[in-house]
């Protein structure tokens, strides 16, 4: 869990140490393989080791920072026709919020669920992410650092046997919302959950997915951390 005094402390390092090399709302969009349009922008921001993108974020190591990565919400996706204007992300919505950062940050939507995880005694099984700061009126976040995404490390972790009759007998007797909702976890995904956290932890994490539309938590978005697994992205992306 991030703490407020987490949160102080790396904001003073992230404010005395990072700085967009370029404005950053020139070069923070995507493009259909879910890299950034100029990934040099990126990888010329001084103290950074490595960058992993998805399709809404980008992911940076910094070298001062020990356990945990900031992320950077793309603001939409170039189509590569040329003369077209970018497309701004239009689905990452925070419901009850007027942020001007509503309608494209899709990190502003995984603090929101990060938030109700901790409300509902589920944060554990999350990577948390929070808002840190603003440079030029973009916003920066940051998250809890993990091992690699469980889809790079796959050969090093398996569900036990328990894992897989939990998940496979919870299919069977599910609704249709609960089987639609966790679609794109495999089995033994969810196997490793159930042996990780327990059957009654792994039930309330599973209800929380399904009754906040947590979608979207394929092997690229779930990772291990001191030793369990869990979810690193959450944020549901929608295009």
């Amino acid at each position: 869990m991030i703490s407020e005094s987490d949160l102080v402390e790396l904001r003073r390092l992230v404010k005395d140490k990072f700085y967009f090399e370029y404005d950053p709302f020139e070069f923070m969009w995507t493009d259909y393989d879910g890299e950034p349009v100029d990934e040099y922008s990126l990888l010329d921001i001084p103290e950074v080791s490595d960058v992993r993108c998805g399709c809404s974020k980008a992911v940076l190591f910094l070298s001062y920072l020990d356990d945990y990565v900031i992320k950077l919400p793309f603001l939409g996706r170039e189509d590569g026709i040329d003369d077209d204007e970018p497309a701004w992300f239009k689905h990452a919505i925070v419901e009850d919020s007027d942020s001007e950062y509503d309608g494209w940050d899709y990190c502003r939507v995984e603090e929101a669920i990060y938030k109700k995880a901790c409300d509902q005694g589920v944060e554990k099984l999350f990577c948390g992410t929070r808002y840190l700061c603003s440079f030029g009126g973009f916003p920066v976040y940051v998250s809890e650092k993990s091992d690699a995404a469980l889809c790079e490390d796959k050969l090093a972790h398996c569900s036990s046997c328990d894992g897989l009759d939990y998940i496979r007998s919870k299919r069977k007797s599910s609704s249709s919302d609960f089987l639609d909702c966790l679609n794109d976890m495999e089995d033994s995904t969810i196997g490793m959950f159930y042996d990780s956290w327990g059957k009654e932890t792994t039930d309330k994490f599973l209800d929380f997915l399904v009754d906040n539309n947590v979608r979207d938590c394929h092997n690229g978005n779930v990772a291990f951390k001191d030793g369990k697994i869990r979810v690193i992205d959450y944020s549901s992306f929608d295009a």
